[in-house]
This record gives structure tokens, C-alpha cells and sequence, in this order.
């Protein structure tokens, strides 16, 4: 796993979060791989609700991600959440960011936007979102939720 400068600062932040003066939150912030393991809640194997923390199988996949990765099915190391939590964020922090999930079934594309991008984005915190927006951000609503799929006022 090769990681980036950002990602080490994103890891730093992360070890000491307990610590950060609210400078080094605001900052924090700024990274990617720090929102993805602070600010986006899922429901676990129990269908209870928990912060999201990528695993190592999704790190590794992170650090070396592209613009034309293809993940082979492997089961149970939760690459459809992490890959939906990880566009959510895009489609959050990029302007004009567009994403999709092609499954197998209607019933089952569905199924990963109501229980993994719309419950992450539902569960954000009021406390998060206003200290996205002291930093700077202003997270984007949807303008568009026809229960299926979202269409954000950023683009």
C-alpha cells in the first residue's frame, strides 16, 4: 500500500483526534481519507447504526485507487459501502461530481442507495455539517430525491 502525503497527514490527524485544536480540525477537514473515518455513520451486520471505519483491504484499495479501477466481487470487505460512502464524498466535496452503482436488480441498486449513501448522508451530524461550514464548505442538499437517487445543488 503506497500512501500519499495527504493520507499520512489525514492518519496523523486521526491518531490524535482527541487532541486537535480546532485549526487542525478545520484542516483535518480538508482531507478526504479524515472525513471518510469521521463523519459517515452505516448500519453494521446488525443493522445497527455505527461510524463508518474503511478496513484495511479498503485503505489498501484507497492509496492506490485511479480513474479506472475495477474491483472483482470479493465478498464481505465491504467495498459496495466503502466505494458509495467514498463517492458520497465526492459528490459532497467536488463540484460537479457525478457518480452511479450499476447492480444486478433494480430491487438491489435501490436497496445500496437507501441503506448506505442516504443513510451516510441522513446521519451527518448538525454539529459536522456547521463545522463543514465554518471551514469553508457548505454541503450541498439535495434538489432532487426521487427515492432512488440524489441529485445535488452543487451539480
Amino acid at each position: 500500500m503506497q500512501a500519499s502525503a495527504n493520507h499520512l497527514q489525514a492518519k496523523k490527524y486521526l491518531a490524535d483526534i482527541d487532541k486537535l485544536t480546532y485549526e487542525q480540525l478545520a484542516d483535518a477537514m480538508t482531507y478526504k481519507w479524515f472525513r471518510l473515518n469521521t463523519i459517515y455513520h452505516i448500519k453494521n451486520k446488525q443493522g445497527k447504526k455505527v461510524l463508518f471505519v474503511p478496513n484495511k483491504e479498503q485503505e489498501g484499495f484507497y492509496c492506490g485507487q485511479h480513474n479506472r479501477d475495477i474491483i472483482l466481487k470479493a465478498r464481505q470487505l465491504g467495498f459496495t459501502t466503502f466505494k458509495m460512502i467514498s463517492d458520497l464524498d465526492d459528490c459532497l466535496f467536488i463540484e460537479n461530481f457525478s457518480a452511479g452503482c450499476i447492480c444486478h436488480n433494480m430491487d438491489s441498486a435501490k436497496d445500496i442507495f437507501r441503506n448506505k449513501i442516504k443513510f451516510a448522508y441522513n446521519n451527518i451530524t448538525d454539529d459536522q455539517r456547521e463545522l463543514i461550514k465554518e471551514i469553508g464548505y457548505t454541503l450541498p442538499t439535495p434538489k432532487s430525491d426521487k427515492g432512488n437517487a440524489y441529485v445535488f445543488d452543487n451539480g
